[in-house]
Formats: structure tokens, sequence, C-alpha cells
């Protein structure tokens, strides 16, 4: 989990029209110098004149500027850009729903499931009453959505913190098909272990973007939106595979209690 959301912390300080991040990028020496470029300075970042070039920063997460530009209107549309997605995120903080924090030993088993996936393995699970057999995503494009909470396990490892560090998203981990009538589900995780049953997320279909106050560009995963679901109200979660064997040991003593 802590790798997906360093992989997207690096995109959102990446995005943007980049000109110029290797050589003539300004250092934090004394040989740098600042010209007469009006510094701005919003939500940690910082946008000024070095050497020159036009450079956004962002010095909690790093002393090197983020990107350079030689052209001060290609810099402040960047800088905009940026400000605006921060803006729409933290319009989005306001509105997550407090949970309580996984137990240690809710924690342990969730984390115990997740070591002994094996990739491409199904899982058959109850979703509000219907039985649905769902494979694990292993591969292809990566699909996030906004969940409504801070996701438990960012919690539980991260407390309130978790927010700002986009603790709040989920990903496509399961596609399901109903045994009954093969209608598709997607679920998003990671999964979860509490109060006596598992957890994830479903897609829901959230107002925020739609109502959203200011015309902006955003990214395409800013306008999805999840929330937790039961998957099974007789805590029953069986995995199983197709051309693969998941340890019996390790995953069905926790899932099967």
């Amino acid at each position: 989990m802590k790798k997906l959301i360093i992989l997207l912390l690096l995109f959102f300080v990446s995005c943007g029209e980049s000109e110029s991040t290797e050589d003539g990028v300004a250092s934090t020496s004394t040989s740098t110098t600042i010209n007469q470029f009006p510094t701005l300075s919003e939500y940690g970042y910082v946008l000024q004149e070095l050497n020159g070039k036009y450079c956004i920063s962002l010095p909690s997460y790093q002393v090197e500027p983020l990107q350079c530009f030689e052209d001060k209107l290609k810099a402040i549309k960047d800088w905009n850009f940026r400000i605006d997605l921060e803006e729409y995120r933290q319009g989005w903080i306001v509105k997550l729903l407090s949970y309580p924090l996984l137990t240690d030993e809710e924690y342990k088993i969730t984390t115990d499931y997740y070591e002994s996936i094996v990739q491409g393995s199904i899982v058959n699970l109850e979703i509000e009453g219907k039985a649905y057999s769902c494979e694990d995503k292993d591969s292809g494009t990566v699909i996030d959505s906004f969940a409504n909470e801070i996701h438990p396990l960012n919690l539980y490892e991260e407390g309130e913190e978790a927010a700002s560090n986009l603790g709040y998203l989920v990903s496509l981990e399961y596609n399901c098909s109903q045994l009954i009538d093969g209608s598709d589900f997607s679920l998003y995780g990671p999964l979860f272990y509490q109060d006596n049953q598992w957890g994830g997320f479903q897609e829901s279909n959230d107002d925020y973007w739609r109502n959203y106050g200011k015309d902006i560009e955003i990214l395409a995963f800013m306008t999805r939106f999840a929330q937790r679901i039961s998957l099974s109200s007789t805590n029953r979660f069986t995995p199983e595979t197709t051309n693969t064997q998941v340890p019996e040991t390790t995953t069905r003593s926790h899932l099967e209690q």
C-alpha cells in the first residue's frame, strides 16, 4: 500500500509541462542567484526565479526544484494547475468520514492475507447477499478512485496525517462476476478485516466533481469515487485459484474464522 502511495505522490509532484529539470537547475549552494520575479507560495509549493529559470519546488518533499521552466508563462500555468489540484484535494479531505482504527489483531489478519495472495488468484465472496467470483487484478492499467475515508490500513499506519499522503486513494483490486447472472462488480481495495468481517470499496456516485465550484483541469482518477462495502455477513471469505495455489494455512486460518 505504501509503495502505491509513494508512486502516486511522485506523479503529483511531477505532473505538468516540464522544460528543464537537468543541467542548469538551481542548487542550494551559495552560487544560486534569485532574481526579481515575485516568489509565490501556497499549499507548501513555491514558485520562484532561480538562475534565470522559473522553478516550482515543494520543500517539504525535496530540496531540489520539482520542475523548472525557461518560459515564465508556462511556469505560471503549471503552478496554477498544481494549486487547482491541491485545492480540489483539500476540499475532498474535508468530506472524509471517520471510522475506528483497526485493532492490532485486525491489522495482522489483513496484512497476513496480503502476504499470502498469489497473482491471478480467485476469491469467492458474498457482496450484498449475492455470490461472486472475483479475480485478483494483477496486471494492466492501475485504476484509482477517491474513497470517502482514509483507508483503514493507512489510518492504522499513519493516523490522520495519511490524508495528506493520498491515504484515501483506493485501487481496483478484483474484477468480480456474479455466479448466477454473470453481472460485473468492481471491487476496490486493499481489502481489510474489521469488526469480524471483510470489507472493501465499491464505486460510488458522489457528486463532488460535478458540483465543484471551479472550472479546472483535472486528472481523470480524481473524478472517480468509492465507499466502503461489507463483503460478507457470514464472515466467509474463501480464496480459491485457477492455475495457481493459495497457501491454505496462511489464508484460510484467518479468513474463515
